[in-house]
């Protein structure tokens, strides 16, 4: 979403942790403190609140460790009704493009469903008209075995090991259709659709209620905010379940 107005206000009251000169503050500190250790202070760069103690905890100096200064009714009610209209506007269009996507990813789940389910079934009777084939091969075998004819007892010594390649490659075939595991993939498709509509319903509704009731009156931007928030962190967690469960590999849960 690109920067406006808004968020350069916003921007401007950002509160930085690293106190006392920023960067060069900081390092200046963790210098102090090691010159501290090799001076026969050994519990000095220890000493709570010390650089050292702050660089143990794993301080970010990177944006992410920044504060951020949070909306609130007050904020709106101090913004004219058309910056609050544009900034509802645009949140809705980034919102629903989130809430769009878990539509489509229900739709590609169907498919890839079909897909797994019209694989399961071609494989089966592949399966079943190559067993019968076997069996058909054995029933051969005994017959041409039993016979006295010259020509035929040529065609015994041949025909049984034609049987045993044939065994063998359907033992192949078997196990393709097992690494293939079309069936439980087609079930967590399905399970992937149904997570994705109750996703898209669930966060459909919360803007109906939350938001285009209260036009652009301030609590609408701000439960905007608060829902934006919510289908990003939605449309994680539902993508990382579906990867999950979708895996060509993955097992039947």
């Amino acid at each position: 979403m690109p920067i406006t107005d808004n968020d350069d206000h916003q921007l401007r009251r950002l509160k930085p942790t690293a106190q006392s000169g920023g960067i060069d503050g900081h390092n200046a500190r963790l210098e102090r403190a090691t010159d501290q250790k090799g001076s026969g202070h050994p519990h000095a760069a220890d000493a709570p609140g010390s650089a050292r103690q702050h660089s143990k905890r794993g301080t970010s100096l990177g944006p992410e460790s920044a504060e951020l200064a949070e909306q609130n009714d007050g904020y709106w009610g101090s913004r004219s009704p058309d910056e609050r209209q544009a900034y509802i506007t645009q949140l809705d269009a980034n919102y629903h493009a989130i809430v769009n996507d878990f539509l489509k990813l229900a739709s590609a789940s169907v498919d890839e469903f079909r897909n797994m389910t019209a694989g399961h079934l071609k494989s089966r009777r592949q399966m079943i008209w190559a067993t019968g084939g076997l069996a058909a091969l054995n029933i051969l075998v005994t017959f041409v075995t039993s016979q006295t004819d010259r020509h035929l007892r040529v065609i015994a010594i041949f025909l049984p090991v034609a049987t045993a390649v044939y065994a063998a490659f359907l033992a192949i075939l078997s196990n393709l259709e097992s690494l293939e595991n079309y069936l439980s993939r087609a079930q967590h498709y399905r399970q992937a659709r149904e997570t994705s509509l109750n996703a898209f319903r669930e966060l459909e509704m919360l803007w109906h209620v939350y938001v285009r009731p209260f036009s652009d009156t301030p609590v609408a931007c701000v439960n905007a905010a608060n829902l934006y928030r919510r289908a990003v962190a939605k449309d994680q967690e539902v993508r990382g379940q579906i990867m999950e469960k979708t895996s060509p590999r993955s097992e039947p849960s």
